[in-house]
């Protein structure tokens, strides 16, 4: 377990960083693509392992948080679904460096990759979560980044507009 909380620190110190390096867009996509794909390397490990039914891991940390502990786990299908959503995760954040690349003139390059990189992290915790709270944390997390992620190239009329049809398709 330890290296699926080292690969969801990775992948999100990744995007905060990112963030913070806004102004210089090649450091930004370099933190932001190399710290989602990283993080995603790290956390195959234990997927992997869940997948074949070598260890069913858990953690519970204390939370002040009514509704219980902060409790993470895999057992096989959570495995299968963390592993999905990390090699697809790296692959695309891969492939995000050279769209980035591309164009030198997109505004808040390190803004996308911290939107991109908390969606990964939150996808993580939703199929690991083994409490209801974190779990629904979680969830709310993975749509609100992937609001900002679809609307983060905002001046456009029909991007901010599929931006709140999302938000509000996503909360019915």
């Amino acid at each position: 377990m330890n290296a699926l909380l080292l690969s969801l620190c990775l992948i999100v110190a990744a995007g905060l960083l990112s963030a913070v390096l806004g102004r210089w867009n090649r450091l930004s996509v370099l933190l932001g693509a190399g710290g989602a794909a990283g993080g995603c390397l790290v956390g195959l490990v234990p997927a992997v392992r869940a997948v074949t039914g070598v260890t069913g891991e858990s953690i519970d940390l204390p939370w002040s948080l009514p509704g219980g502990a902060l409790s993470l786990g895999l057992d096989p299908l959570s495995g299968l679904f963390l592993a999905v959503i990390l090699a697809i995760g790296g692959l695309t954040a891969v492939y995000g460096a050279g769209y980035f690349h591309s164009s030198e003139s997109r505004p808040a390059v390190g803004m996308g990759w911290l939107w991109f990189n908390i969606l990964i992290a939150s996808m993580v915790v939703v199929v690991t979560a083994r409490n209801t709270v974190l779990f629904l944390l979680a969830w709310e997390t993975m749509t609100i980044s992937s609001y900002f992620l679809v609307t983060w190239e905002d001046a456009n009329v029909e991007t901010r507009r599929a931006g709140w049809i999302y938000l509000v398709a996503a909360h019915i």
